[in-house]
């Protein structure tokens, strides 16, 4: 823009009747305030450098890379695999029902259609909280993590990875409410159990966020705190259960 400026007052100087020498007679007249305006100008040119400066060191600083020549082939094909397998998802537990559940008892074949459409329901849950929520922030951190001499680069492979990573085990996380069910219905612990357990999920819960998640301590809590909501909730799901069981047994 500065250049294109200065083009435009040579053109029309070039293109005027006014000679060299009133020019410099002039000259010394308009110093200041031509001085003043072009030192404007130039100064409003350098603050939208800056800016575009700041926007290219922002980019750099976000930018995925690739430092082999298959990896790019290979993470595109493990996306288009993943997603497969995610759009194939009821056909293959149609298929697969068909050939367990004619093992089943009418009793266990209930539990089946009872529970899997639940499990499906967290699952999708689960994946959309780490994706909504757990995931931008955890990979926001870490890339904010360092000092500013530190030139942040990430590989595609690694960026996919924890990407899937993350959803997945949000998903099964998810899933606690529907295990604690299961296991109460089978008699195998009492709610009365899970309650005095507290205190050790809660601590389970933690060790186990620190282990699945990023090590960043905002990670840690968006995956516990969770966890420890979806275990009181799969508590309050067995009262309820286990109280409309027994009227239904004084009916």
């Amino acid at each position: 823009e500065y250049n294109q400026f200065l083009s435009d007052r040579r053109k029309a100087v070039i293109a005027g009747s006014v000679t060299i020498e009133e020019l410099q007679q002039d000259a010394t007249a308009r110093e200041g305030a031509g001085a003043l305006a072009v030192k404007d100008y130039l100064l409003d040119v350098l603050l939208g450098f800056d800016e575009i400066m700041d926007d290219m060191h922002k980019t750099e600083a976000g930018r995925i890379m690739v430092i082999s020549y298959l990896e790019q082939f290979y993470t595109h094909l493990k996306v288009a695999l993943i997603f497969g397998l995610l759009f194939t998802l009821p056909f293959v537990l149609n298929e697969a029902w068909k050939f367990i559940g004619s093992g089943l008892y009418d009793s266990e074949q209930r539990y089946v259609k009872l529970f899997l459409p639940f499990s499906l329901g967290l699952f999708t849950v689960g994946a959309f909280f780490g994706y909504s929520v757990l995931i931008p922030v955890a990979l926001t951190f870490l890339a904010q993590w360092g000092g500013a001499d530190i030139q942040m680069a990430f590989t595609l492979g690694d960026y996919i990875g924890l990407f899937f990573t993350l959803t997945l085990v949000l998903g099964l996380v998810f899933q606690t409410p529907l295990i604690m069910v299961f296991l109460n219905r089978i008699g195998i612990v009492t709610v009365q159990g899970f309650g005095r357990a507290r205190r050790m999920a809660v601590l389970i819960g933690f060790v186990l966020s620190a282990f699945l998640t990023p090590p960043d301590p905002f990670s840690l809590l968006l995956m516990a705190v969770p966890l420890v909501l979806l275990y009181e909730v799969g508590i309050l799901v067995c009262r309820l259960l286990n109280f409309a069981k027994r009227k239904e047994a004084v009916e």
